[in-house]
C-alpha cells in the first residue's frame, strides 16, 4: 500500500490480471486496471464492475498493492450520509466496455469517431475511472486529470495524480 485510503477518497489497483483488466492496461496505457471510491473507514467501497457498478470492499484487494488519492469529497460541507446515499444511486449503472475502446483510440493515434465519443460521455455506463470522476464531480472536486469530460478520465490518469503526477 502506497498510501492510506481516506473516506471521500479514491483508490487505484492492478487486479492481477485477466482479459479485461489486461485489456483495459493495454488500452489505456495503464499499471494499473481499477479504480473505485473509498466510502468509509471500513473499507466499504464504490466500483465500477463488467455486472454494474456496486458497493464492495477493500478487502478484496488487500493483497494487492494500491495508491489512494491524498484529497476527498469531506471538504466540511460534504458529509458522509451524503456520499454514501450519493454512492447509493450509482450502484447498477452498467460498465462501459465500448468506453475502454474508445479511450484505447483517444490515447492511440488514428481515428477517433465522433459518435463514440457521444457515447462515452452520455454517462449511463460507465467504466472505474469514470465513475471515481463522476463522484468527484458531483461534490465539486476535480479528478478530470485535465480531461474535458470526466468520462474521459482513466485508470492510469487517476493512478499518476494519486502518486502527484
Amino acid at each position: 500500500m502506497i498510501n492510506r485510503p481516506k473516506p471521500g477518497g479514491y483508490g487505484c489497483v492492478d487486479t492481477g490480471g485477466g482479459f479485461l483488466p489486461n485489456a483495459i492496461k493495454a488500452l489505456t496505457h495503464s499499471p494499473v486496471d481499477h479504480a473505485f471510491m473509498v466510502l468509509d473507514d471500513k473499507g466499504t467501497i464504490l466500483e465500477a464492475e463488467p455486472g454494474g457498478a456496486k458497493i464492495g470492499n477493500l478487502s478484496e484487494y488487500a493483497h494487492r498493492e494500491q495508491v489512494f488519492s491524498t484529497d476527498t469529497v469531506l471538504n466540511g460541507t460534504v458529509k458522509p450520509a451524503e456520499m454514501l446515499a450519493f454512492a447509493s444511486g450509482l450502484v447498477g449503472i452498467p460498465y462501459g466496455f465500448t468506453d475502454i475502446l474508445y479511450l484505447g483510440l483517444e490515447l492511440g493515434p488514428g481515428w477517433r469517431p465522433k459518435w463514440l465519443l457521444n457515447q462515452v460521455i452520455d454517462e449511463r455506463t460507465m467504466i472505474c475511472s469514470q465513475l471515481v470522476a463522476h463522484f468527484g464531480a458531483h461534490f465539486g472536486v476535480n479528478w478530470n486529470c485535465g480531461q474535458k469530460y470526466d468520462q474521459l478520465v482513466t485508470p492510469a490518469m487517476l493512478y499518476n495524480r494519486a502518486l502527484g503526477g
